[in-house]
């Protein structure tokens, strides 16, 4: 063989056995993160010893057809405070004792964390809700996930936040993630039998059509809080979550407006109702 003929063997060798080491080093990767996830997903199952009080039954509320996601009340709980897409800062239950906390993450890594708070009435729920039900990947962004959704960033929202990292998953988090998903309606309707004091939405973009996907079943919650977008604020694409088609839907369904979150700003802010 010619000596260019021999160097292009060698480079094709090369860059085989690259390539070779370089999927073996992934499938490795994959492996490790998939032992993590299961790992986390066991810190996860409901506790019915955890949730009970001095022996009494426990309630299990199915949140959605089986096999959905779970949650497990002891008894004696009449009423809870709700929020979906709570990351590490849920609200903390009341000093009524009959009322309980259901926190809802879908980021593993982030659930485990928020169950590690350890509060006897604060029940983590990992799983994502919106308009539909099924399986969808749900996508870590910003530190500690705090960014993270089930759409992807807009333009705009990487203009807004570049600089931030806020598109990278966190070191110990997943870029993304197959998550299970409730449809609104069915979430709540798994609380029919409690009053729900509070209900709170954090959800990057989903907000309004999940809170469109409960139907009549909102009427039943005391307060609402969810983040709207203002003026031509976008920050994910894909979604509805303009604050003014948000704020005439929950005045049908009759909540009245505290106070206008926008004040003619284009950004995302807290908007919040109480039910007449």
């Amino acid at each position: 063989k010619s000596m260019m003929q021999q160097c292009f063997s060698a480079a094709c060798l090369l860059a085989v056995v690259c390539l070779a080491l370089k999927l073996m080093q992934s499938s490795a990767v994959n492996a490790a993160q998939e032992t993590e996830i299961q790992r986390l997903r066991k810190l996860l199952e409901p506790d019915d010893m955890a949730a009970s009080r001095g022996g009494a039954p426990n309630t299990t509320i199915a949140l959605g057809p089986p096999p959905g996601p779970q949650v497990v009340l002891p008894r004696g709980i009449t009423a809870v405070v709700i929020q979906i897409g709570a990351n590490l800062d849920p609200p903390q239950p009341p000093a009524a004792e009959h009322v309980a906390v259901v926190a809802v993450e879908p980021v593993l890594q982030t659930a485990v964390r928020m169950k590690g708070m350890n509060h006897p009435r604060m029940f983590v729920v990992t799983a994502a809700v919106s308009d539909f039900a099924g399986l969808a990947t749900f996508y870590s962004l910003g530190g500690r996930g705090a960014s993270s959704s089930l759409a992807r960033p807009s333009v705009q929202g990487d203009t807004q936040f570049r600089g931030r990292n806020w598109k990278r998953a966190q070191k110990g988090f997943r870029q993304s993630q197959l998550v299970p998903v409730v449809r609104g309606d069915q979430f709540l309707a798994a609380f029919r039998h409690l009053r729900v004091q509070r209900l709170i939405t954090d959800m990057q973009g989903h907000d309004f059509a999940t809170i469109k996907s409960m139907g009549s079943l909102l009427r039943e919650v005391e307060t609402l809080k969810s983040e709207v977008y203002c003026g031509t604020q976008q920050t994910y694409d894909g979604v509805n979550n303009s604050f003014v088609p948000f704020q005439n839907y929950v005045a049908s369904m009759g909540f009245r407006l505290r106070a206008d979150p926008c004040r003619g700003r284009n950004k995302e802010a807290d908007a919040e109702w109480d039910r007449i």
